[in-house]
């Protein structure tokens, strides 16, 4: 099942010298996902726990540190779909929300063993007029670490 998305995404993608079953690995427990989502070559990033459960219906929350602000998502994975697609719902504890938002983790096969990670925050249909400048803030805030420190980890394990 491939979720839809929105015109309202925000999307973060790199290219990787591996296959999407190899880059999959990292998707398959909180442990390996955070030494990637959460850590870049030994600093820590502002998400600073990851919790998931790899199947549908498995918990997914994350909490870190965004200048003064702590947030913590609580929520659900809703696709798990190996090694293509991860999708889940997070809602913020720290403001309230009418609905969850949806970050996917997007796998497609390239040509040579490659894979192109995406990170895709989106969903922010779903609040109405407010979803455009929630858009807007997630466009801002949203930069290529995450995925560099996951091709860091997988190309630099292959050398």
């Amino acid at each position: 099942m491939e979720t839809k998305i929105g015109e309202l995404a925000v999307r973060r993608s790199i290219e990787i010298n591996a296959s999407p079953e190899r880059v999959w690995e990292e998707f398959t427990s909180a442990e390996r996902m955070r030494l990637w989502y959460s850590t870049a070559g030994g600093v820590e990033m502002p998400c600073k726990r990851l919790e998931m459960e790899p199947w549908v219906g498995g918990k997914f929350e994350t909490e870190g540190d965004h200048g003064d602000i702590t947030f913590r998502f609580t929520g659900s994975v809703l696709v798990y779909d190996p090694p293509r697609e991860m999708t889940v719902e997070m809602n913020p504890v720290h403001v309230r929300l009418p609905a969850g938002m949806l970050l996917t983790f997007a796998l497609t096969p390239l040509e040579r063993d490659r894979t192109r990670a995406e990170i895709i925050q989106h969903g922010f249909e779903r609040f109405g007029e407010s979803g455009r400048n929630l858009y807007e803030a997630f466009e801002r805030g949203w930069d290529l670490v995450p995925l560099e420190a996951l091709k860091a980890l997988i190309e630099e394990a292959r050398s």
